[in-house]
C-alpha cells in the first residue's frame, strides 16, 4: 500500500455509514450491540477477537461517601450484572471481567466471585447495609463519563441495577473529553468515574503500574506501600514464575481493597473491506499498513480507515 488516509470520524454509527457507503475501507470499531446485525449484513468483513485491554469504573477514594468505605464500594460491584450487560448494552462479543487484567487471546475468563447471581446480590446487599445504607437510608452517587452514546448506554444500564438491586440514587454527568479528563486525574468532584486501559505492551505491569502511589495516572487516589514494593519487585525481576507471581500478588491487593469496578474486557472489532488482505486480529489492535495489501491486481493502491 503506498498511501493510507486516516479520517477522523467521531461517532461509530458515521462510521459504519461511511464504510457502507464504500468510502472506508477499514474502521476503527464498530457501533455497540450491532456485531450479530453486521455478520449477517457483510459476510466475512467483520473481525472480531479478544484485545488485551479492559473497561472498569474507579472509585475517588479521597472523598466521601467511598473513602474509607469498601464494604460499600464491594456492595456497588457485587450488585452488577455483567453478563447482561456484555449481552444487551455492549453487545459485541465482550467477556465479563472480574478483575483489572483480562486474559491473553486462548486463556480461560476470570470467573466471579460468586457463579450464582442470587447469591451476588445476597453478599451486596449485606455489604451495603454493613456500609450503612439501606431502603430508608439510600446511597445518592455520582457517576461519570465522557460524553459518548456507548458510555450513556452503559452508565444508564449501571444505573438501573444499582436502583433495582440495592436501592441506589444515581446521578449521570457526562463531560467532554479534555474537561473529563483533567477532572478525573486532579479528583475534583468525582465520586465513580468511567475509565480502562489498552496495554501498551502483552504484560500485566502495564495495567497496574497506573495504580503506584506515585503514578500520574493514578485517579482514584489509591495508596498502598506494599502494592508498589510488589510492583517495584517484578519490574526488576526477570520473566518468570517469580515475576508473575509478584504481578499476581499486587493485582490480588489492589482487587481486595475494592479500588475499582471491573466490568468487561475489550474486544477488538473491524470491518475490513475485501478488497483489503493481509488483516488478521492482533490482542494490541495493531494493525501495520505494511502487513496489508490490496487483494487484486491493479487495484488502487491507497487505503482509508476510519480512526476516533
Amino acid at each position: 500500500i503506498d498511501e493510507v488516509r486516516l479520517h477522523v470520524i467521531e461517532y461509530p454509527s458515521a462510521e459504519l455509514n461511511r464504510y457502507a457507503a464504500g468510502e472506508l475501507h477499514l474502521t476503527e470499531t464498530i457501533p455497540p450491540g450491532q456485531a450479530e446485525r453486521l455478520a449477517k449484513l457483510y459476510p466475512g468483513q467483520l473481525h472480531i477477537g479478544p484485545a488485551y485491554a479492559s473497561f472498569y469504573y474507579g472509585y475517588n477514594l479521597d472523598r466521601p461517601p467511598l473513602k474509607n468505605n469498601p464494604a460499600l464500594r464491594e456492595a456497588l460491584s457485587l450488585a452488577l450484572d455483567r453478563e447482561v450487560l456484555v449481552r444487551h448494552i455492549t453487545g459485541n462479543g465482550e467477556p465479563p471481567l472480574w478483575r483489572l487484567t483480562p486474559p491473553l487471546p486462548g486463556e480461560p475468563a476470570w470467573q466471579p466471585p460468586l457463579a450464582n447471581t442470587q447469591e451476588r446480590h445476597a453478599l451486596a446487599r449485606q455489604r451495603y447495609a454493613e456500609a450503612g445504607y439501606g431502603p430508608d437510608h439510600p446511597l445518592q452517587i455520582e457517576l461519570r463519563y465522557n460524553t459518548s452514546l456507548s458510555h450513556r448506554r452503559l452508565a444508564l444500564a449501571v444505573a438501573a441495577q444499582w436502583r433495582q438491586n440495592l436501592g441506589v440514587q444515581t446521578r449521570l454527568r457526562h463531560e467532554e473529553w479534555k474537561v473529563f479528563v483533567s477532572n478525573r486525574r486532579a479528583r475534583r468532584g468525582t465520586e465513580v468515574f468511567r475509565a480502562g486501559w489498552v496495554a501498551d505492551y502483552v504484560d500485566p505491569i502495564s495495567f497496574l503500574e497506573g495504580f503506584a502511589s506515585d503514578s500520574p495516572l493514578n485517579a482514584t487516589g489509591y495508596r498502598d506501600p506494599a502494592f508498589d514494593a510488589l510492583l517495584r519487585a517484578a519490574s526488576q525481576s526477570t520473566l518468570g514464575a517469580e515475576r508473575s507471581q509478584l504481578l499476581q500478588a499486587a493485582e490480588e491487593r489492589l482487587l481486595a481493597a475494592q479500588v475499582i469496578l471491573p466490568i468487561y474486557a475489550y474486544t477488538s472489532k473491524h470491518l475490513v473491506s475485501p478488497q483489503l488482505c493481509g488483516f488478521a486480529v492482533h490482542p494490541l489492535d495493531h494493525h501495520p499498513s505494511s502487513e496489508l495489501h490490496f487483494c487484486g491486481a491493479g487495484a488502487d493502491t491507497s487505503t482509508t480507515a476510519g480512526t476516533r
